[in-house]
């Protein structure tokens, strides 16, 4: 099968990666989950398909075709489209009521996808997010395989009587996305979200990166006196809000009752003006950051809400890692409080976690084993192998 892929990059300085199985350097060179869930996507598509790339640059407005070669066969700049009123744009509206779709109805992207279809025979489009939902020529059976359930997101991530307004847009977007493609979310959570708001599924595909990280298993050797925080990028506001808990509220609380436990926080753009106590020491970004996380005590990650992709969540469950959080942060996945993860909730919860954790060297070694296994049967390659090829079929049935 010839597959288009529509995908984010940040830039296109790594557009080699794609055709790379080591994962420790792809880490290092994308930015994000969602760029490291694509390019692990596309390596399992690339499997038995023949993979073309379109990468949409939105930091630089820019765009490539990547043939299945790797071959750039075309280049090029778009406009995202702004709101205004004017006809043209009424029309866009009125086709999917949410401005962060509506931006990506470029023309000069509309017809670069229709070209690339047209010339290099595509069976399949494959986007990697519903805002391209504008783009998906319609000649052909297309996957949009969403990383949220973009309403729930507004509704953690926005403040103000407005959210509420881009709430319900944000539902009449996510309908429009869907009309005649085989929709696939990233959580069971996500799922039964969007069947209540009336949209049917394929099926769950969790994080595909996760694939690569279920044979680095955490070892049950002594450990250190640190947890691990980790932020992704503290520009985005939940995990913000994270830090300042950590820093402000949880590491304090844990001064008081264990002196000795420490909490590493990992991450880019961390703001300038932060205070730090005396147990936490602030890494930032770091190349080596797989290696802490498995010398730790475990992982911590407090729930102030957002809808993220949760990998730093399922990285540590799959790893091995014990984990301290909300049930919420598990996303429907059938991971068990005490078994698999320590559930907690108030700040005297995830201290008195901590601190269990610390000194009971059997339950890290029972939810070790534990979320390990699971993972390895909710995440292996065979597994996310199998759910894509389903994906596939299920999509070109669809059509016909």
């Amino acid at each position: 099968m010839r597959i288009l892929v529509i995908h984010h990059v940040r830039n296109h300085e790594n557009s080699g990666i794609y055709t790379d199985d080591d994962y420790n350097q792809v880490s290092n060179s994308v930015y994000g989950a969602q760029e490291m869930d694509t390019w692990a996507g596309i390596r399992l598509l690339s499997k038995n398909h023949q993979v073309w790339r379109l990468e949409i640059s939105v930091n630089h407005r820019t765009f490539k075709i990547v043939d299945s070669q790797g071959i750039v066969t075309e280049s090029g700049i778009f406009n995202l489209v702004s709101p205004r009123f004017t006809k043209s744009y009424l029309r866009r509206f009125f086709s999917y009521f949410d401005p962060a779709i509506i931006q990506f109805s470029d023309i000069v992207l509309r017809n670069t996808v229709s070209k690339v279809v047209s010339e290099s025979n595509i069976d399949l489009i494959w986007s990697e997010t519903q805002f391209y939902a504008p783009l998906l020529d319609k000649s052909v059976p297309r996957v949009i395989r969403s990383v949220n359930f973009e309403p729930a997101h507004v509704m953690a991530e926005d403040s103000g009587f407005l959210k509420f307004l881009k709430f319900f847009l944000k539902i009449l977007g996510e309908r429009k996305a869907a009309r005649k493609v085989s929709l696939v979310t990233i959580s069971p959570r996500d799922r039964g979200w969007y069947k209540e708001i009336g949209l049917n599924t394929i099926t769950t595909l969790p994080l595909r990166q996760l694939s690569y990280l279920v044979n680095h298993v955490k070892s049950t050797t002594p450990v250190s006196n640190f947890f691990v925080v980790m932020g992704s990028t503290f520009e985005v506001r939940h995990n913000r809000r994270n830090l300042d808990y950590c820093l402000e509220t949880l590491a304090p609380a844990l001064f008081e009752i264990d002196p000795s436990i420490n909490i590493l926080i990992f991450g880019t753009r961390l703001p300038s003006n932060i205070r730090v106590p005396v147990n936490v020491q602030v890494v930032g970004f770091s190349q080596t950051y797989r290696e802490y996380l498995l010398k730790s005590l475990g992982v911590v990650v407090p729930y102030h809400g957002g809808a993220g992709m949760q990998s730093k969540v399922f990285e540590p469950l799959t790893l091995g890692v014990p984990l301290v959080a909300n049930s919420k942060s598990i996303a429907g996945y059938p991971f068990l409080k005490e078994i698999h993860y320590l559930h907690a909730k108030s700040t005297q919860e995830y201290v008195t976690q901590m601190v269990k954790l610390k000194n009971n060297s059997l339950l890290r070694q029972s939810l070790s084993r534990n979320s390990s296994e699971l993972s390895r049967v909710l995440f292996s390659e065979e597994v996310l192998e199998k759910e894509t090829s389903q994906i596939l079929k299920a999509s070109v049935v669809g059509l016909e």
